[in-house]
């Protein structure tokens, strides 16, 4: 009985140590890997604001737009008379026939200016600038910027660079339009020089103007 005991014991030992190896070589199981992580997304960007044009440059003027203007323009469009003598254009170069309505109470002198907003250039194109117009004058004739101004009347710098009306002269493609805007000043002078430029005057007539008026026409060239 005894010697049976000790038989079993040593058959289930014998068996253990077989067995060991199989289980010493079982691997391990490898440890759980962190998820990977995904790229944060960048933020949405903003739409790009639309880039200003031409409708936008127009003078901001606030003064009462209470001034009729009339250009000597037939048919709304400039005359080739009128048009630049340059830049591949053979025109005149007659500044245009201006006319307006009388300022109200308080005017003392009046101020002009003539702006392409459609030029390619980003601001415009001023093609005529004139301050310190007398307050009894309410019109210019065909080509008075050439020696036929009032007397008092300061022509200042146009885009051309000169103290003198520069006509149209586009680049070919569409018709652009050309804005004659007549300021009423409540000073009989603004004090400015002939090297004023029609932006400076722009800033200037932004407190001197009382009232202002503007009449368009256009030209093109293919």
């Amino acid at each position: 009985m005894f010697q049976k005991l000790v038989c079993s014991i040593l058959t289930l030992c014998i068996g253990f140590l077989l067995a060991a190896p199989a289980f010493a070589q079982t691997p391990a199981p490898a440890p759980a890997q962190p998820a990977a992580q995904l790229p944060a997304k960048a933020p949405a960007k903003a739409p790009r604001k639309a880039v200003a044009k031409g409708p936008l440059l127009l003078d901001p003027n606030r003064a009462p737009r209470t001034i009729k203007v009339t250009l000597g323009a037939a048919g709304g469009k400039v005359a080739e008379e009128s048009v630049f003598a340059g830049f591949g254009c053979t025109g005149g170069n007659k500044s245009l026939a201006v006319s307006w309505s009388a300022g109200p109470p308080g005017t003392e002198s009046y101020a002009l200016t003539l702006h392409d907003p459609d030029a390619p250039t980003g601001v415009g194109f001023f093609h005529w600038v004139v301050f310190d117009i007398p307050k009894g004058t309410t019109a210019l004739p065909l080509g008075a910027s050439a020696g036929a101004m009032p007397m008092g009347a300061i022509q200042g710098l146009t885009d051309f660079g000169g103290n003198a009306y520069g006509g149209p002269c586009p680049p070919p493609g569409p018709a652009h339009r050309y804005i004659a805007t007549v300021y009423a000043v409540k000073a009989p002078s603004l004090g400015l020089a002939t090297n004023t430029t029609g932006a400076l005057l722009r800033f200037v007539l932004g407190q001197q103007a009382i009232a202002l008026g503007r009449a368009t026409t256009t030209y093109g060239r293919k």
